[in-house]
């Protein structure tokens, strides 16, 4: 079956965009340590800002009257949940709190609104979240003493679930009235819940529970709001170069292309997935095998790009060390890799798809990847932007070709059609009206493979 259209990429011409969501602002300023962002294809905010025209994030406390419990004292803030916090007031305070941390007229970058304290879903707000269900619970029980537990809890989870999905739907409706071109989301969603290697590793498969597939399905009121997903492929040392890494990750990546695709539009919602350059949970980097593992397979399956996030310890005088080792992580290991998975999904679109589509894997199981083969990867300096690009001989072209043409299946973009997107037009998401794939923003990463490619 031929999957469903995708939307043509922020920046024409590059399927699979690389975004730095990381302060790193600081090791120039600080340090003097510049991390090459731009040579290894990598959009970041101007000076590596942590919000810009690129990319933003806003916290709980940043994005309107978020209710919520302090994950260390269980203070309540704004009702504490969502069927206890004035709407109107919220969206109110949303509007005024986007124009003061995105105070960027026409803004059409990556929009994520990071909420974690409680999930919209009732069943799936267990361990430390069930103090939401509790306090639901309470409320109930305040205006219906005389109600049996079952009862209660019964109504509580409507009235949870029913706000829950109200107050995040209008928050994302408001939010794009605000910027109908930015690429609103959430950050997490989707998840799969894939965890279970961490009780039975030797016998992990990667696949969700299938309950989880389930109440998936019934968030799909929140894939046909959202103008993208920012799921999270973050990876503990634990699976660290072992087949159970990827499957983890392929897991977590088909999850969130099946929710993409349940959208209710005509093309997939795009999905750009939270990546680390090192293990959850501590500071060390990421071995290659990794980043095919987790950079590798978001390519291959039809993701519209990564965002590379890291805590704030980036932005702290006592990390100069990790800045050093993250700059030497970046040159020698992580942004070549990134250059040959941004050249190859590039090269793949325009040899298969006319560059008017992108590249995924014919079967999501198979160990393929969108790489150009070593011998092909030839990291030159291009001294006019900066920017490494491939020494490309055409017997080297012909064969990854052919490899590509044998592994890998265009996915349209909107308004394209045919096994190689050879015939039609491109259409505006927004009003529906053709438009062009390349609107006067540079595609200079396909110059030196024009010879070719002709």
């Amino acid at each position: 079956n031929a999957p469903k259209y995708a939307l043509p990429p922020q920046v024409p011409g590059r399927p699979f965009l690389i975004y730095w969501n990381i302060p790193t602002e600081q090791c120039s300023r600080r340090w003097h340590v510049n991390l090459p962002l731009q040579k290894f294809h990598i959009i970041s905010n101007h000076k590596e800002q942590f919000r810009g025209k690129k990319i933003t994030i806003l916290y709980s406390n940043q994005a309107g009257l978020y209710p919520k419990f302090d994950e260390h004292t269980n203070v309540p803030s704004n009702g504490a949940v969502p069927q206890n916090v004035s709407l109107p007031a919220h969206l109110n305070q949303l509007v005024k709190d986007i124009k003061k941390y995105i105070p960027h007229e026409g803004f059409q970058g990556l929009a994520i609104i990071d909420w974690e304290e409680w999930r919209p879903q009732w069943v799936r707000n267990w361990s430390k979240k069930d103090i939401y269900r509790r306090t639901s619970q309470d409320i109930v029980r305040a205006r219906h003493p005389d109600w049996s537990e079952k009862e209660i809890t019964k109504q509580a989870k409507l009235e949870f679930d029913t706000a829950a999905r109200n107050f995040m739907t209008e928050s994302l409706k408001t939010s794009i009235g605000v910027y109908p071109k930015a690429l609103w989301g959430y950050y997490l969603f989707p998840d799969c819940y894939n965890y279970d290697y961490k009780k039975n590793f030797d016998t992990y498969t990667g696949n969700c529970p299938d309950i989880e597939y389930s109440r998936n399905n019934n968030l799909v009121w929140m894939w046909g709001t959202a103008k993208a997903l920012f799921p999270s492929i973050y990876m503990e040392e634990k699976l660290g170069s072992t087949i159970q890494g990827k499957k983890f990750i392929r897991g977590k990546v088909k999850e969130a292309v099946r929710a993409a695709g349940m959208s209710g539009k005509k093309y997939a919602v795009p999905i750009f997935f939270y990546a680390r350059s090192h293990y959850s949970f501590s500071f060390k980097p990421m071995t290659e095998t990794d980043f095919i593992h987790s950079i590798g397979e978001a390519a291959s399956l039809g993701g519209d790009g990564i965002v590379l996030w890291g805590s704030s310890e980036y932005s702290r005088s006592t990390v100069r060390k990790l800045v050093n080792c993250s700059s030497d992580l970046l040159d020698k290991k992580l942004g070549p890799y990134l250059v040959n998975v941004s050249l190859a999904t590039q090269f793949c679109s325009k040899t298969l798809c006319h560059a008017n589509g992108r590249c995924i894997r014919k079967n999501p199981e198979a160990d393929v990847y969108l790489h150009l083969k070593e011998d092909t990867y030839r990291s030159v300096v291009n001294r006019a932007d900066n920017t490494l690009y491939p020494n490309l001989k055409r017997k080297m072209i012909s064969r990854d070709r052919k490899i590509l043409k044998s592994d890998f299946k265009c996915q349209c973009y909107l308004g394209f059609k045919g096994k190689h997107c050879e015939r039609g037009k491109a259409v505006s998401p927004f009003d529906g009206k053709a438009t062009s794939l390349h609107h006067g923003v540079s595609t200079c990463n396909f110059l030196n493979l024009q010879q070719f490619l002709s």
